[in-house]
């Protein structure tokens, strides 16, 4: 390799050939002496060397930013995915329902899951599918925004099934409906299914499902509603009695058992006053003893306005004490004094809001359980005094 020697111009700082006199740049001549100046051009950089490395070094830079990106923008769509529900490719829409009220859907069966949405009362949803929750709640699939998400069932009407697999989503409904005011409708269902799918070998077991939570409902409803839930729940065995269904037996049993009040509701024995039946009395005699006089109450769909106590455990599972902020009438009589001793259980948490619902109030110097819909109120503690408003979900009976 041959090796060159240069010197470097004084004036203008460019480098020039140790041969040349003079610079060949500006022209200033080069005196004797100036070899401290001379360099073997091999020191010299290598500019083109360096510019290759550097634009080796970014490219691989954005190489690897695209690909950290990329990564990441997958994964966010993949947790959004997971956020926002399941995924509706496989899922089939096999009944369908409305919302009875407006009411928030979840990304999973749980009252701690997050909210991915909410429909308005009325607004038409197709189901896929039902479970049960941690807690005992049952919950319905939803096909929404092409995911799957979740409804409690106590915020929808009773299923209209689209096919036989749907019967299951039917017969889960039926098992957990509270209030008797669907019954009516649940009973349309059923009947509705049987017309469609004649063969079905589960027709039996729907009916008797219906009957049996026709039954439970009319023990637990009011005077008022009772003998209309009776004489379903009659029908309803006598249809499978005489069927041809496994349940045949079983429901003439059951049918035997019940005997339908025929008589109109306000005719019955009994004095009936500013909607309080008067049960016994000196007029009324069972077993040849005389009934000591007393009131029967039924608090249905009632508001019940509760002033909280501050409390920092706010997790699920804990007890909030409280009291009534005001009495509980109906039809005019005392059913509940304010003043009275309460519990709130909190049954739910969802980011920066826990759900609570009413479990029990003090009635006549004893604690009765009760049944609410929920409440959200934010989870940094509840103010002392602090008035939340709950509504039962189920007819509370006071007897007196």
């Amino acid at each position: 390799m041959c090796l060159s020697v240069v010197r470097r111009c004084p004036e203008c700082n460019r480098i020039v050939s140790a041969q040349h006199t003079k610079c060949i740049h500006c022209g200033t001549p080069f005196q004797y002496g100036q070899t401290k100046n001379l360099q073997p051009a091999h020191v010299l950089p290598n500019t083109s060397y360096n510019a290759k490395n550097k634009m080796k070094r970014q490219f691989r830079a954005a190489a690897v930013s695209i690909v950290t990106f990329s990564f990441v923008f997958v994964l966010g769509l993949r947790f959004m995915r997971h956020i926002g529900g399941q995924s509706t490719a496989q899922a089939q829409v096999i009944a369908t329902s409305n919302m009875l009220h407006a009411a928030q859907f979840r990304s999973s069966s749980s009252l701690n899951s997050s909210i991915v949405g909410e429909a308005e009362s009325g607004k038409p949803i197709q189901l896929t599918g039902c479970l049960e929750g941690e807690r005992g709640q049952r919950w319905l699939k939803v096909a929404w925004n092409n995911s799957i998400v979740f409804v409690q069932l106590k915020d929808v009407t009773p299923p209209k099934v689209l096919e036989p697999a749907g019967a299951d989503i039917l017969k889960f409904y039926v098992a957990g409906m509270e209030s008797p005011s669907i019954v009516k409708d649940a009973v349309s269902a059923v009947e509705s299914y049987i017309r469609m799918f004649p063969s079905d070998s589960r027709n039996g077991e729907l009916r008797w499902v219906l009957a049996e939570r026709i039954k439970y409902l009319a023990q637990r409803a009011g005077s008022v509603d009772a003998a209309a839930l009776r004489r379903e729940a009659h029908r309803q065995y006598e249809q499978l009695a005489n069927s041809n269904s496994p349940y045949a037996e079983r429901a003439r049993n059951v049918s035997d058992e019940i005997e339908p009040d025929s008589t109109p509701s306000g005719e019955r024995s009994g004095r009936k006053t500013d909607g309080l039946k008067v049960v016994g009395g000196s007029g009324t005699k069972t077993s040849n003893q005389s009934l000591t006089a007393h009131e029967v109450l039924v608090l249905s769909r009632a508001e019940i306005l509760v002033q909280a106590s501050q409390t920092d455990q706010l997790v699920p599972g804990a007890t909030v004490p409280g009291r009534l902020a005001r009495a509980v009438k109906t039809n005019g009589k005392l059913a509940i004094p304010a003043g009275a001793q309460c519990l709130l259980e909190v049954i739910g948490r969802a980011n920066s809001e826990i759900s609570l619902a009413l479990s029990s109030v003090e009635i006549d110097g004893r604690s009765r359980a009760v049944s609410s819909k929920p409440i959200d109120v934010s989870s940094g503690g509840i103010v002392r005094d602090r008035s939340l408003i709950f509504h039962l979900e189920s007819p509370l009976v006071i007897e007196r």
